[in-house]
C-alpha cells in the first residue's frame, strides 16, 4: 500500500488517480480501507520488530565490547547503555507480573460480583474418571 511506503496522501493519491481528500475520507469512513491500512501497519510493525530482535545480539555484543574500551568516555557510555537496558528489562518483567496479578484479581472480583448478583455462570466441575462397573477395585 502506497501510504505504508512513506508516501504522502497527495503522492499516493496521484499514483492511484484520486485526490488526497478521497484518501483522507476513506481513512475515516471506509471500513475495508481502514482494515487494509491496519493490516499493512501491523505487517510493518512486525517487520520492524523482527529486524530489531534479529539485530539485538550483535548490538549487545558491540556494547559489551565497548565497555572494555580504553577510552573512558566510550566505556562509561557503553556501561550506561548496559545498565539502562537491564533496568528497562527488570521494569518490564515487573510490569508484566503486576498486570497478570491485576488480571487475576479482576477476574476474581468479577466472578464474586456475578455470584453475588446471581448471574454467575455455573461452576465448572472437574470431570471424574469413569470406572468400569465390571472392574473390581481392591
Amino acid at each position: 500500500m502506497l501510504l505504508l511506503e512513506g508516501k504522502s496522501f497527495a503522492a499516493a493519491a496521484r499514483e492511484i488517480g484520486v485526490t488526497a481528500q478521497s484518501i483522507r475520507r476513506w481513512r475515516s469512513t471506509n471500513p475495508a480501507f481502514i482494515a487494509k491500512l491496519d493490516e499493512g501497519l501491523q505487517q510493518l510493525e512486525q517487520q520492524a520488530e523482527d529486524m530489531l530482535r534479529g539485530g539485538l545480539p550483535a548490538s549487545m555484543q558491540r556494547v559489551q565490547s565497548l565497555v572494555d574500551s580504553t577510552n573512558e568516555s566510550v566505556a562509561l557510555g557503553a556501561a550506561k547503555v548496559n545498565l539502562e537496558g537491564w533496568d528497562r528489562l527488570l521494569k518490564a518483567r515487573s510490569l508484566d507480573k503486576r498486570i497478570a496479578e491485576l488480571e487475576q484479581r479482576l477476574e476474581a472480583a468479577v466472578l464474586a460480583a456475578e455470584q453475588k448478583a446471581g448471574i454467575a455462570p455455573p461452576a465448572e466441575t472437574p470431570e471424574l474418571p469413569r470406572i468400569d462397573p465390571g472392574l473390581e477395585l481392591g
